[in-house]
């Protein structure tokens, strides 16, 4: 033990004491610098987990509206080409009528012919017998009825519309938020989020 020259041990003590305190206060220091950088590794971590998730909430938000965009666009393209198909149909229909107006004409303009040869005493009666082919007639009236009726549907289905819903964020409800690099990391308020809605029947064109 170190005495002081009167032979006390108060000097031997305060030593003593001093080393202990050093001791502890370098174990202190050392647990300090582990626990600042563990906090700092906490920090990276986090901030990249949220630069991930800010980058999936924006990559996912733009692949939303552009799947809104291409639908709408999809379902506008069905639409125009619905109607041209619809106005196509209509004009076939007519065509089709005007067939068996046109078939019945020449069936009534043919059994009429017939009727003049065979009452005819003249020069007519020394021509071939003339024979009117009812099922001809018969025939060719079917096809054009099985064409109006089998061929010439509408489009079916409907074409509901797309659109998109702006989802309500409550995220701000956190009284603090991580402070990294001197800036305080956000909840995502400013990256709009949407979900997709597929229209009612009612509201199609």
């Amino acid at each position: 033990d170190i005495r002081c020259p009167s032979g006390c041990r108060v000097e031997g003590l305060i030593n003593k004491t001093g080393k202990q305190f050093m001791t502890r206060m370098d174990r202190a220091k050392q647990s300090s610098t582990a626990s600042y950088s563990s906090h700092i590794e906490s920090l990276s971590a986090i901030t990249q987990l949220h630069d991930t998730f800010e980058e999936n909430m924006i990559r996912d938000k733009d692949a939303i509206i552009g799947f809104a965009g291409i639908g709408e666009e999809l379902r506008m393209r069905l639409l125009a080409l619905k109607l041209k198909v619809k106005d196509q149909v209509v004009k076939i229909k007519g065509l089709l009528s005007n067939l068996q107006d046109q078939l019945l004409e020449m069936k009534r303009i043919e059994v009429d012919i017939d009727i003049k040869i065979r009452s005819c005493q003249g020069s007519c009666s020394n021509v071939l017998p003339y024979m009117v082919n009812l099922n001809n007639y018969a025939a060719w009236k079917a096809h054009l009825a099985s064409l109006n009726t089998n061929n010439m549907k509408e489009m079916p289905g409907h074409l509901r519309p797309i659109s998109l819903l702006l989802v309500q964020q409550n995220a701000t409800s956190l009284e603090h938020s991580i402070i990294t690099g001197g800036k305080p990391l956000g909840f995502f308020e400013n990256i709009q989020q949407y979900t997709l809605k597929l229209g009612n029947y009612n509201e199609t064109v």
